[in-house]
């Protein structure tokens, strides 16, 4: 099964903490490697969410088998595949 990635990347979501802390460290995972044009997105995306200072690392995980997986201090929004299927088997 080929995933084809997504030319489309829009972030849309409330932080449960709208005053992020210069010190806070965001981490994306993504199943596939993310172009910088995509990463600069998301990087413009959670900025406009938390305010300015966040300090952002991007990763490949291969395990998340398609989507995404964000971290930003406490907070998590995970769209990856995996977590839906996990989500979706636990409702069985």
């Amino acid at each position: 099964m080929k995933i084809a990635p997504s030319r489309r990347c829009e972030i849309s979501f409330k932080p449960s903490n709208a005053t992020a802390s210069p010190s806070f460290r965001t981490s994306a995972e993504s199943a596939i490697p993310l172009s910088p044009d995509t990463q600069g997105r998301i990087e413009a995306g959670l900025s406009r969410a938390y305010g300015p200072g966040l300090s952002f690392s991007f990763a490949e995980s291969p395990s998340l088998i398609g989507g995404m997986r964000i971290k930003v201090g406490s907070d998590v929004f995970d769209g990856s595949v995996r977590n839906r299927l996990e989500s979706l088997e636990e409702s069985f």
